[in-house]
């Protein structure tokens, strides 16, 4: 079972990778490596010192992992039991603790 789970979760990051490269031409194992790890290994990442070209191919990978995190997030909850898919959502909270208000969610987002 837990196998089944497991092997149902990396099928969702792999679903999740492949949307977002797709719609961008862009090589889904970079943003698959994001997904699982965190790490942006793209040319140019995090290096400081970009060329024209690094600086907007990071431009683009950055904005296809927000849309990959996204679908992932929408396929994991799609794996919820159907009680828990129809609970109400919980709004973002900012870093008191407190819910955000709709300028402070503007700000963030």
């Amino acid at each position: 079972m837990e196998h089944n789970k497991l092997e149902t979760v990396n099928h969702c990051i792999r679903e999740a990778a492949r949307q977002a490269a797709a719609s961008g031409g862009l090589l889904t194992p970079l943003i698959e490596g994001f997904l699982r790890t965190g790490e942006e290994t793209w040319d140019g990442a995090g290096s400081g010192r970009f060329t024209l070209a690094q600086f907007n191919e990071d431009e683009v990978y950055t904005r296809a992992t927000k849309t990959a995190l996204r679908t992932l997030f929408r396929l994991l909850g799609d794996l919820l039991p159907a009680e828990a898919q129809v609970a109400p959502q919980v709004g973002p909270r900012n870093d008191s603790g407190e819910h955000w208000s709709d300028g402070e969610r503007a700000c963030a987002g």
